[in-house]
């Protein structure tokens, strides 16, 4: 008898496979990430295998299959590390096998430690792998790192599929805000439509096929200053590709300062051992320290210091690439 499993497309570019169908999938992953060249990518890869390994294991111990896993181009300064994930799991439902079921289902309030932000979107769609009914919202999380609550957002379809006829499939989404571009809700949606079954074993698997949500690259726990006067503790500077913009942004992502790219100067600070970058923007000059915010220590280790130091010259470098002048 035919065994009927899940797969997809998903975008060609800082998306990787979770393969559970393989015991080295998190090994392989990881080595993506270092084939992306140089020390820098070997030091990333080094440093979010235990994340990479631990995902792995989740998927494989609640059928997750297949999954894929957002790792940014320029390495977070907080966990998670892999801040968002995409993946397809067989469930029995416990609720009415039905769209309205689902609908009900996805409306109830949440358990602890998960409670809902507002409240999520639903709406039935049809997929090509069949019927189902569609949900996106906001949560925050109680088991967040650092003791936090994290924010998370989500889209799920709850896919009713002729090839499971006691089961859903349910195909899942989670992120946290601001660490990828705002098209990953379409980038889901343009995924669940290329859902579908093929039998087990006949090498027919997920293809990284798609063009991503965007090409925004963002760097997070920046120490934001003009002068001496401080702007933001934890704030962000993006740069998106596609539109030629850099952005400075406070701790709850409102724009501090923007402008294009190629009118941007930017320069090392010396003062600072390099940690941080100098930028002046519009004529007004800034200093931004990425991942500082991360670290407000009395004492500031040597391992931070080299990690601010490839942080601002990473992006001094992309500023370069994009046209963007450094002195």
């Amino acid at each position: 008898m035919t065994e009927w499993v899940p797969t997809f497309d998903y975008p060609a570019e800082d998306w990787l496979l979770l393969d559970v169908t393989v015991q080295d999938g998190a090994e392989r992953a990881a080595q993506q990430v270092a084939d992306r060249g140089g020390r820098q990518n070997k030091r990333y890869a080094k440093t979010l295998y235990p994340e990479l390994k631990s995902a792995w294991q989740d998927r494989l111990v609640d059928g997750s299959e297949p999954a894929v896993v957002y790792v940014p181009p320029v390495r977070r300064n907080v966990e998670p590390l892999l801040p968002a994930s995409i993946e397809a799991r067989r469930t029995v439902p416990d609720f009415e096998r039905t769209l309205a079921g689902a609908f009900e289902h996805a409306s109830k309030p949440l358990d602890p430690p998960l409670t809902r932000v507002g409240e999520p979107e639903i709406s039935t769609v049809q997929l090509p792998a069949g019927p189902a009914c569609r949900a996106y919202g906001g949560l925050l999380s109680d088991t967040g790192y650092r003791g936090e609550q994290m924010p998370i957002e989500y889209v799920r379809h709850y896919v009713f599929a002729q090839e499971y006829p006691e089961e859903i499939l349910l195909f899942a989404a989670t992120w946290i805000p601001g660490t990828i571009d705002p098209g990953v809700v379409e980038l889901v949606d343009r995924m669940a439509a290329t859902l579908r079954f093929v039998p087990r074993g006949s090498g027919e698997g997920p293809r990284p096929v798609l063009a991503g949500p965007g090409a925004r690259i963002v760097f997070d726990e920046v120490q934001i200053g003009k002068g001496l006067h401080p702007l933001a503790q934890q704030g962000f500077v993006t740069i998106d590709r596609d539109q030629g913009m850099l952005s400075l942004l406070d701790n709850d992502q409102r724009l501090i300062a923007g402008a294009p790219v190629r009118e941007v100067s930017a320069w090392p600070i010396r003062a600072s051992l390099s940690t941080t970058v100098g930028l002046e923007i519009n004529g007004i000059t800034y200093n931004a320290a990425p991942g500082r915010g991360s670290y407000p220590k009395a004492f500031t280790l040597p391992t931070d210091l080299m990690q601010g130091h490839s942080a601002a010259d990473q992006l001094l470098q992309l500023i370069e690439e994009n046209g963007g002048k450094r002195r």
